[in-house]
Formats: C-alpha cells, sequence, structure tokens
C-alpha cells in the first residue's frame, strides 16, 4: 500500500500514480507544513501561472496535525479561485461539463483541510474517471 498526502487540485502525474495503485493510504497524521501544495495550486493562465491558496486559520506557520487544520473563510476565496479558474480555462474543450460540479464543490463550507482535500481528491478522481 502506498501512502499519499492529499494537494489542492494535484497534478496529472499525481493522479496516474493513484489510480494505478490497488490500494492508497491519504496521510491524515502528517504535520501541516507551509510552502507545499497541501493548500495551494498553481494554475495556467494567458499571462503565465497563477497561484491559488487556500487561507488556513491561525497561519501557515502552525505545527500541527493536518487534519487540526481549519480553513478561515473570512475573504472569499472559493469566489476568486473559481473565478480565475472560470476566466482560464471556460475555453478549453469540455469545461462546460465540468464547471456546474466545479462551482458545487468549491462551494461548500467544510470547516477542516482534511475533509476538503478528500472531497476535491474524490471530485478529480470522478473527472478523470479513475473511480
Amino acid at each position: 500500500m502506498k501512502r499519499f498526502d492529499l494537494q489542492y487540485f494535484g497534478t496529472i502525474s499525481s493522479f496516474q500514480q493513484i489510480i494505478k495503485e490497488e490500494q492508497i493510504a491519504i496521510c491524515k497524521d502528517t504535520v501541516y507544513k507551509k510552502m507545499c501544495f497541501t493548500n495551494r495550486c498553481i494554475i495556467l493562465t494567458s499571462q503565465g501561472s497563477l497561484d491559488l491558496s487556500i487561507p488556513i486559520k491561525g497561519g501557515r506557520n502552525q505545527n500541527i496535525p493536518i487534519q487540526e487544520v481549519k480553513i478561515a473563510y473570512d475573504t472569499n476565496w472559493q469566489g476568486q479561485h473559481l473565478k480565475s479558474i472560470n476566466n482560464n480555462y471556460k475555453r478549453a474543450p469540455f469545461y462546460e461539463y465540468y464547471s456546474d460540479s466545479l462551482q458545487s464543490l468549491l462551494s461548500t463550507n467544510e470547516p477542516y483541510l482534511l475533509p476538503f482535500l478528500m472531497q476535491v481528491h474524490e471530485w478529480v478522481r470522478k473527472q478523470l474517471k479513475g473511480n
């Protein structure tokens, strides 16, 4: 059984590895680390790359297990992420098939980061037809 860290919209190559494994273990006991892709992703835009980051309560310098990290909802980060994704990918082939479920995913108000990342992970796997 291979262990994986969850990422906010991880790379295609990471999902390829996850999908080909028969069993995987999600690392829930790891300590939250700043500057990793646990709560951020990079999308491509016409002006270059754009970092999208999920704000964390208590700041990014926490030394707590990932399962205890809370998402901050004092800014409209979900709307900003959705707007950025829509603006940059709305002309991509088949995007209209994903946009409604993506909006639904990003409109959840899950208090903790780990369950939200699990939802993102399952959404991406479903879109990739990886079970």
